[in-house]
């Protein structure tokens, strides 16, 4: 049982468990721990952070909020969905969620009662970090013997301009493939090719394939296990 007792600070937290202790001070995760009510009953200040600068929410802090005032009502229900996943698991999975163009790995633990929080209904720990650019992810969960799920309403950022034929050469570009490879790849013309890719310039305002590398790989496109044609986005091709 991990037994989370408020310090002095809204986000403050102390634990007589040292493993959430290190998480919860590890600056660079984002750490939370939600009740089945959907309600943040403590956040760090790095969770606060990356929530707010994510979805546009101005608070002091989110702990003690519900997850629906920050939370688009889709993003909502499948955070729920895949909690209780892990619930009824019985163990953790990790997650791969795009916020505002950046592809985060998402930590899901549940924490099976009694805890503080309820004596009966397990309460969820989250640890969010940014995923390393270009890595695969099984090689951070190790022997892949956590599962590893895709969040299907991703927020795409600066890139959800782009149709899902945009986002497929984007992704290639980002690969490193010339115009040519990349037509073999999707069975199209050279010419459409190009098409796209001075699109993707003109709706993204960056011209330099650098550039769009850079952003294709931050928000995890070249590392996705699932074609980028079902990531959410404009469907129109």
């Amino acid at each position: 049982m991990i037994e989370i007792k408020p310090q002095s600070g809204a986000t403050g937290a102390a634990s007589g468990d040292p493993f959430f202790e290190g998480m919860a001070a590890d600056p660079l995760a984002a750490v939370a721990v939600i009740n089945g009510e959907g309600r943040m009953v403590f956040c760090n200040p790095q969770w606060d952070r990356l929530q707010m600068e994510s979805h546009g929410v101005r608070l002091d802090t989110l702990q003690g909020r519900l997850i629906d005032e920050v939370f688009p009502p889709e993003q909502v229900a499948e955070h729920r969905e895949l909690a209780l996943a892990t619930a009824a698991r019985g163990r953790a999975q990790m997650v791969r969620k795009c916020c505002a163009g950046r592809m985060y790995a998402v930590w899901t633990c549940p924490i099976m009662p009694p805890t503080r929080y309820s004596a009966t209904d397990p309460v969820f720990l989250f640890v969010v970090r940014a995923e390393i650019i270009d890595e695969h992810l099984l090689s951070v969960t190790g022997d892949g013997t956590i599962p590893v799920v895709e969040f299907r309403h991703s927020d795409l950022g600066p890139l959800s301009v782009l149709s899902r034929c945009e986002l497929q050469v984007l992704t290639l570009i980002a690969r490193g493939m010339s115009t040519k490879r990349i037509a073999s790849e999707l069975g199209r013309s050279s010419k459409t090719v190009e098409s796209h890719r001075t699109s993707i310039g003109n709706k993204l305002k960056v011209d330099d394939r650098v550039r769009l590398a850079e952003l294709a790989r931050r928000a995890g496109l070249t590392t996705r296990a699932i074609s980028v044609s079902s990531m959410d986005g404009p469907p129109h091709q």
